[in-house]
């Protein structure tokens, strides 16, 4: 009896050591660790590196080149002064651009659902405004 008692714990010993891992976010290659001792700021410089790495700010934010940017302006007026001996106005106000720059995009499956990041804005490509008094 303990003849067979040795045996049948020889052979699981064995068995359990044979056993293949399974593959997948557990298995050797160290997936799992990288996953959950990432952080968040982590995967916005992962990120920024990413979508900034071969972007040109001076180029036109479009892949075709005769396709026009479409940008949409709106400003915020805060304060209006008049003066009617000199005739002149002092517009006071924030200046808002919008549009869509083609060459800053990302799979957010490879960055833990990051759908929007912050910048600074020389980074990017700005569109170039004249304000003309005629």
């Amino acid at each position: 009896m303990q003849l067979f008692l040795l045996i049948s714990f020889c052979l699981c010993v064995y068995l359990a050591s044979t056993q293949e891992e399974p593959e997948g976010i557990d298995d050797e290659g160290g997936d799992a660790e990288v996953l959950y001792n990432k952080t968040y700021s982590e995967y916005q410089t992962a990120l920024e590196k990413a979508i900034f790495s071969n972007y040109v700010n001076t180029r036109r934010p479009v892949r075709n080149i005769s396709t026009p940017v479409e940008v949409s302006v709106h400003f915020h007026i805060v304060h209006v002064s008049v003066n009617q001996e000199e005739q002149t106005m002092t517009v006071h106000g924030h200046l808002y651009m919008t549009w869509i720059d083609e060459f800053l995009g990302w799979d957010v499956n490879e960055f833990n659902g990051i759908r929007m990041t912050r910048c600074s804005k020389w980074r990017v490509w700005q569109p170039k405004i004249k304000v003309a008094n005629r």
